[in-house]
């Protein structure tokens, strides 16, 4: 199997992103970085002599999908096998096991995401269970060349939020299936994640900016509404559960902004609605 890498970075932590690209670099065939804002020339350096990686995007912020369609034609071109999306900030775990089990159960019309842990929870035993997903995260995901060219890429128009969900419910809709991969696992940072005290009770607050919201908020119901046939009952529950109970509660009880935040979901869902 033949597999081509793409990373999307924005103002990275330096650190992090060479040892999340050093948990999976050795085993895929090209690695590409793409450059959302200006890289350090010594983090180029490093990332281009130890891992060969290759650099896309001239530091202009293009969004995520546009870079995803660069390396997915970029793969077509080079005949590869299947991309692997990656974020800045993820860390594999059993990466090799993961391509092997995504092999192993064929790359015609499905694509496969990985077990996802938050960086510091408790390691991921191994699994040769595959579990069906509706919806997953863009990071980590592995996506056959030619069930990509049925679905077509992804949506520029989304930018940053809910590119993946758009991506997955599309899929659906066009009878491709998505696998929850047992073997292996992923570490994952979501927002800039901080433990909050109410009253004794502790939660995790994820501190995201009120354009991240809005766009958060909008993108999911417009997604939603384009494939509202493909979107089981169970994951527009959990998004109603997670985004429009949970969220507004942890932001008015434990971050800062709390007026501009809750105002901007309100205007997401308004306009994811409207659009």
């Amino acid at each position: 199997m033949k597999v081509i890498a793409i990373v999307t970075c924005y103002n990275p932590t330096p650190d992090l992103l060479v040892k999340s690209v050093a948990s999976y670099a050795d085993h895929v065939d090209k690695l590409l970085i793409w450059r959302n804002s200006i890289l350090p020339k010594e983090l180029e350096l490093e990332l281009s002599g130890r891992y060969k990686a290759e650099f896309r995007g001239d530091g202009t912020n293009a969004g995520i999908p546009a870079a995803l369609n660069v390396a997915w034609k970029e793969a077509v071109t080079e005949n590869y096998d299947c991309l692997l999306t990656m974020d800045q900030d993820s860390i594999w775990h059993e990466f090799e096991a993961y391509l092997s089990q995504a092999s192993t159960n064929g790359l015609s019309t499905c694509f496969y995401s990985p077990t996802f842990k938050m960086m510091g929870e408790t390691p991921h035993p191994q699994s040769t269970i595959l579990t069906p997903l509706d919806i997953t995260i863009t990071s980590g995901m592995l996506i056959p060349i030619s069930v990509l060219n049925l679905v077509g890429g992804w949506d520029e128009c989304f930018k940053i939020d809910a590119v993946d969900v758009e991506f997955c419910l599309h899929a659906r809709s066009l009878g491709i299936q998505c696998w929850r991969c047992g073997a292996g696992w992923l570490e994952h940072r979501l927002g800039d994640r901080h433990q909050a005290t109410f009253f004794g009770i502790h939660f995790y607050t994820y501190n995201y900016s009120a354009e991240r919201l809005y766009s958060t908020y909008r993108n999911h119901i417009i997604a939603f509404r384009r494939y509202k046939g493909a979107i089981s009952k169970k994951a527009r529950n959990t998004f109603v559960r997670i985004c429009i109970y949970r969220q507004p509660v942890r932001i008015l009880l434990g971050e800062k902004d709390k007026w501009a935040k809750l105002t901007a979901i309100l205007r997401g869902i308004r306009d994811g609605f409207k659009d």
